[in-house]
């Protein structure tokens, strides 16, 4: 639903990250708790931070940087939360494998963060709802059939 109600936006009053305009506490607050909603599982981090943003009448570009930078701490917090299990992983796959396997993950990751940029940016956000409504349907019929 936060997705579909982004329908028409992202032209909006604030171009977040400009050196001409302050951004006011209150928009950097609520997407704050719009990134904390993503604990919740089936919450997107940059679906909510993003459409929260856009709500608030932040223009789409601002939206999607201010987005990916909020995650940069968190990225980062998890990889270093993780350096040391990648000693046992390169004992069991080897350097090269590891190597490869970043190689894919960064190349997939940045199409993709294109693609959303795109989306985002044409006002197209809300085109992922139906998507969203499909996987979260088929998700429940799953667990209430396989539930006991």
């Amino acid at each position: 639903a936060l997705l579909w109600w982004t329908r028409g936006l992202g032209g909006g009053a604030h171009d977040l990250l400009a050196d001409d305009q302050p951004f006011p506490w209150r928009i950097i607050l609520l997407i704050g708790l719009a990134q904390a909603a993503a604990i919740v599982p089936g919450i997107s981090r940059s679906g909510a931070t993003i459409a929260v943003a856009l709500l608030l009448g932040v223009k789409s570009s601002g939206a999607f940087r201010y987005s990916f930078l909020m995650a940069l701490p968190l990225i980062l917090g998890a990889a270093v939360l993780e350096t040391g299990d990648i000693g046992g992983l390169a004992d069991t796959l080897g350097w090269g494998v590891l190597a490869g396997g970043f190689a894919a993950c960064f190349l997939v990751s940045w199409l993709a963060l294109g693609w959303l940029r795109r989306a985002v940016e044409a006002g197209g956000l809300h085109r992922f709802s139906p998507y969203l409504v499909l996987v979260a349907s088929a998700a429940l019929l799953w667990q209430a059939f396989h539930a006991a």
